[in-house]
């Protein structure tokens, strides 16, 4: 063999090894980006805390702002919800989540999926709290992050019928 077709082959063989996406579990807690993560989700529960509406929206993948209907009925959701808590005397409490161990790295995006715990306090000072399963993606070449929060058992429903989700995302149980 030539050195010419030796180096197409190689030129061929590096081409289609860096255009396959990586879909390996990579980063650790420590990493830069699970960092950044955990700063974007504090960020996301602020909001949530605060009935940030229009923070929460930005939060939001484009494509679940346009399953909602658009930014205005998802943020009419977000009143009417804000409204519903007001008038049971309801108050979003706490917002706590487990760090992941790991996220999926593709081309595009980082994505991950960990446990959060919501807490919402009535006005007798008790407190109720839900479990609920978190999608965290990560634009890469725009940096934004987006969140998705779901109930555990609608785990098995969310990748096929959200498309920016990754079919290898390892959600836990």
């Amino acid at each position: 063999m030539t050195l010419n077709v030796r180096f197409c082959f190689a030129v061929l063989f590096l081409t289609l090894v860096c255009r396959m996406p990586c879909s390996a579990q990579t980063y650790t807690r420590d990493s830069a980006v699970v960092k950044e993560l955990c700063a974007q989700m504090e960020r996301y529960k602020n909001a949530w805390l605060q009935d940030d509406v229009e923070t929460a929206i930005a939060m939001t993948h484009p494509e679940m702002i346009e399953k909602m209907g658009g930014e205005n009925l998802m943020r009419q959701s977000f009143v009417n919800g804000k409204e519903l808590r007001a008038a049971y005397k309801m108050q979003n409490a706490g917002m706590d989540f487990t760090l992941p161990d790991s996220l999926l790295v593709s081309v595009q995006t980082y994505q991950t999926a960990f446990p959060v715990e919501l807490s919402v306090k009535f006005e007798d000072e008790s407190v109720t709290k839900e479990k609920r399963l978190m999608i965290a993606l990560c634009d890469i070449p725009t940096s934004k992050w987006y969140f998705l929060g779901i109930p555990p058992k609608d785990a098995v429903r969310i990748k096929p019928t959200h498309q920016f989700v990754d079919s290898q995302l390892l959600i836990p149980e």
